[in-house]
């Protein structure tokens, strides 16, 4: 059977089982991070306290089990979806959901793909790598899909260089999840006026706006960090270095009988240390503009194994620079066929991280490369 036929059958099999997905987002009880979204604004629109989780139970008339862990300003956002009934809202953020995905599919073929006979294997990533990020997405009924968008809109202009149109693309994403404002560093690594007062002046907005809301509302404010802080999750719903690194100080001290779980910070810390040392190495050597989208993905890799919380449906993120690595740095097709069979099949739960840091490696080690190619050169 030719390429054409396994194409159409690698095609065939992932539609089958998007359509059994969209059979259990609409059939059962799913999406339900939305559900905390849904009764938080409503919660919100009534003068209640969003962030106590016993008010959204109060709200919903049941119990709810997962606090709204994302900045007031967030809240406005959600606020639409309140106009409507529960089941209508939750029909329309899923359809929604859908939509972003599906630009997101196509802003990635036509501005990301090195090569389009590659584009079955970035959809079978799409669907099956990192243990399913995306349909955790789905079920959950996160906003990581319209996260993604806003984020690679942001990246296409950043690689255009055109760093205002990044920053403010970049900015509106992190009114959801705050951590991905990180991702302004990157105008670092263009050391020219232009992006640096990019990076000042959208930095400036961002912070004065939670400073307003703070100001508005201090204490809805310090709920919302109250709620941030107190998350401690592991394992395969956040498989994440700090979570690793707890999880293995607690089988530690169970071996030894020794409490060894206050190090975790002290251990965290330095493992950033040595990700940003190597990272910086490799860096400050190599041509960003030869270069500027590996040093993209490297950025990428790094922040997702250097962030303390990154949840399963976080690594959506990192599909389209893991694929770069099978097209471009891995050069047989057994290594390739290897890579993209390691990445869709799920073996145990921190397997997306420690597939995030081989990726990491493998991609600085390009660089290095194509680096010294072009010096000697």
């Amino acid at each position: 059977m030719g390429n054409i036929g396994v194409k159409l059958i690698v095609l065939a099999l992932l539609f089958l089982y998007c359509l059994v997905v969209v059979y259990n987002v609409v059939a059962k009880e799913k999406q339900w991070d939305f559900q905390t979204f849904y009764y938080a604004a409503q919660a919100h629109s009534e003068g209640e306290n969003p962030y106590d989780v016993a008010i959204l139970s109060q709200t919903a008339g049941k119990e709810i089990d997962l606090p709204f862990v994302y900045p007031p300003v967030a809240l406005y956002l959600f606020r639409p979806f309140a106009l409507f009934d529960y089941q209508s809202a939750y029909v329309l953020f899923f359809i929604l959901k859908l939509a972003a995905f599906t630009l997101l599919i196509l802003l990635w073929r036509r501005h990301f793909l090195c090569d389009n006979n590659y584009y079955v294997v970035l959809l079978l990533l799409f669907v099956l790598a990192f243990r399913e990020t995306t349909i955790r997405d789905i079920y959950a009924g996160n906003v990581s899909s319209f996260e993604q968008l806003l984020i690679w809109l942001g990246f296409l202009f950043f690689l255009d260089r055109k760093p205002f149109a990044f920053a403010i693309l970049i900015v509106a994403s992190a009114l959801f999840k705050v951590t991905s404002i990180l991702f302004l560093l990157l105008l670092l690594l263009d050391r020219d006026r232009r992006s640096l007062v990019a990076l000042a002046a959208v930095t400036l907005a961002f912070g004065g706006l939670h400073l307003i809301t703070y100001l508005a509302k201090p204490n809805l404010f310090t709920s919302f960090l109250a709620n941030v802080g107190s998350l401690d999750e592991r394992g395969s719903i956040n498989p994440a270095s700090l979570a690793l690194i707890r999880d293995i100080l607690d089988a530690a001290s169970r071996w030894s009988g020794h409490d060894l779980c206050g190090f975790d910070l002290a251990i965290y810390g330095f493992w950033i240390g040595v990700l940003v040392a190597v990272g910086y190495w490799v860096f400050s050597r190599s041509d960003l503009s030869k270069q500027r989208q590996s040093l993209l993905y490297a950025g990428l890799f790094l922040y997702a194994l250097a962030l303390p919380r990154f949840k399963d449906y976080s690594y959506i993120l990192l599909i389209v620079p893991s694929l770069f690595v099978v097209q471009v740095v891995l050069r047989s097709i057994p290594i390739k066929s290897v890579a993209v069979a390691v990445l869709c099949i799920s073996l145990f739960p921190y397997q997306p991280l420690l597939l995030a840091l081989a990726l990491y490696l493998l991609i600085l080690r390009h660089i290095r490369r194509e680096s010294s190619t072009a010096v000697r050169g």
